[in-house]
């Protein structure tokens, strides 16, 4: 492994021996804790099968693979296709494969030490760098990811209370730190959203257009509630809508959708949660605005997610995109629909062996669930990195 290990727990039992925990990061992270593992950048090492547009089908096939991507729409073979044509320009120019992918700036609904980087974060890296190495086995130079951590779109969601900035800032720098002690600034980039403002009147255009997506959605959905969907035409707050760059209408599953995905969420009301709702879509409006979504400059970027698409979203959006897991279904069957800022990553103890586990932070408090306080230490590339690693109990 190319970063060194360690296990604690506070006031927990005795610490497992280093064989139990480098059989469970081997087991378990295996892709990550083998760092940045070079691969052959000579023409002649490469089997590349005849044009540039064959080995960008191989590569697209293989980056399917090794993801075990979901199928995001009926149109699979219009979402290859898309794929293929992403891809074929980095291989034109022997350049990685960019891909690109939405990050939160902080766990979510919780604060304080909670919202340091765990086992979930972890996770989610090797899932992305699996991807990477099997991608890099048939064309050498491999992938690189930029993760967008979507800073603005949070502060308008969140606001920017001492206790949730403190969350953001400690969560950001650990995602940071993790990538640097695995040797991963090849592969991964992380860039928050709001640094793609070239001047700061970019950002108060964007924090003031926000705000108009916001109003405009909430006139819609409210005015939409009764006629129903089908009459959208006949809707000024629609046809309002239609005019800042919104594409179809906001359909009864697609609103059930983003509802389920809250939760159960205590002493919030009905209104409440679609205000929720609404200040995230204003701020995927604000990306279709301001193409905030592309990665880096180039427009033949990959898009990745962890989160399946919206129902009932207009298919011509999927297009070019891998829908993908953060972690195995043979790891863990729960947390499918979600990404590692929206689980608390854990450990269990079975057989003798650590098993890594993940779980809602809305199930952990519905059932009580209590965990011992603890973290891996990883040390490479001069740093350490504290990961936490509670262990459940119950």
């Amino acid at each position: 492994m190319t970063a060194r290990a360690a296990l604690g727990y506070v006031d927990g039992p005795a610490y497992p021996s280093p064989d139990v925990l480098r059989e469970c990061l081997a087991k378990y992270f295996g892709s990550v804790m083998a760092g940045d593992a070079p691969t052959p950048s000579s023409q002649s090492d490469r089997a590349r099968p005849g044009t540039g547009r064959p080995l960008a089908r191989l590569v697209v096939e293989t980056m399917l693979a090794a993801a075990k991507a979901r199928q995001v729409t009926a149109e699979h073979a219009l979402n290859r296709a898309a794929l293929e044509r992403q891809v074929a320009e980095p291989i034109a120019h022997d350049e990685p494969v960019a891909a690109h992918m939405l990050w939160s700036p902080k766990k979510h609904w919780v604060v304080g030490p909670e919202s340091s980087v765990d086992v979930a974060e972890l996770a989610a890296l090797n899932t992305l760098q699996t991807v990477q190495l099997a991608v890099a086995q048939v064309y050498p130079p491999g992938m690189r990811f930029q993760l967008d951590v979507e800073d603005l779109e949070f502060e308008f969601m969140e606001g920017e209370a001492p206790p949730i900035a403190e969350a953001r800032a400690r969560y950001l720098a650990g995602v940071q730190r993790l990538i640097r002690v695995l040797r991963l600034e090849r592969v991964f980039v992380v860039r928050r959203v709001s640094d793609k403002a070239v001047t700061a009147d970019d950002l108060r255009r964007w924090r003031a257009r926000i705000q108009e997506n916001y109003e405009a959605l909430a006139r819609y959905w409210w005015e939409s509630e009764h006629p129903g969907v089908e009459r959208n035409g006949e809707l000024a707050s629609y046809r309002a809508l239609q005019r800042l760059g919104w594409t179809g209408p906001i359909p009864p599953e697609m609103r059930r959708h983003y509802l389920d995905r809250l939760g159960n969420l205590s002493g919030v009301d009905d209104r409440e949660r679609v205000a929720m709702v609404l200040r995230n879509l204003a701020g995927i409006l604000l990306h279709r605005q301001e193409n905030l979504g592309r990665g880096g400059a180039s427009a033949a970027s990959v898009k990745f997610s962890f989160i399946p698409p919206a129902a009932g979203a207009p298919p011509g959006l999927l297009a070019g995109r891998v829908d993908l897991r953060f972690v195995p279904r043979r790891v863990c069957s729960r947390v499918g629909m979600a990404g590692p800022w929206s689980t608390k990553g854990h450990v269990r103890w079975e057989a003798g062996a650590l098993r890594p586990a993940f779980l809602g932070w809305h199930e952990i408090e519905a059932r009580g669930l209590d965990f011992l306080p603890g973290h891996v230490v990883l040390r490479g590339n001069g740093e350490r990195a504290e990961i936490r690693a509670d262990l459940r109990l119950t």
